[in-house]
């Protein structure tokens, strides 16, 4: 069973002219979606907004599917969701 208040806060991104330099940097392309975390313990799965609003009604589908063919018993998936 998940537990209550699952949810971890995301690191955000900063809006910087120039990308940083050195070491240890990754770069990423930010696409026009939902960023999203999937917690998944046994078949139990939620889908939470960034900002930890419960979305697992607006995407059952995710949820079913994930919990179906997801084969790792337990984990947190940060994600982008594109519509």
């Amino acid at each position: 069973m998940l537990r209550k208040n699952a949810f971890i806060p995301p690191m955000l991104p900063t809006l910087k002219k120039e990308p940083p330099n050195g070491l240890g940097w990754t770069h990423e392309v930010k696409f026009d979606g939902f960023r999203v975390q999937i917690h998944k313990d046994g078949r139990d799965v939620k889908v939470y907004s960034r900002n930890g609003h419960d979305f697992t009604a607006r995407y059952p589908g995710l949820a079913r599917a994930f919990s179906m063919r997801c084969s790792t018993r337990a984990c947190i998936l940060d994600a982008e969701l594109r519509q």
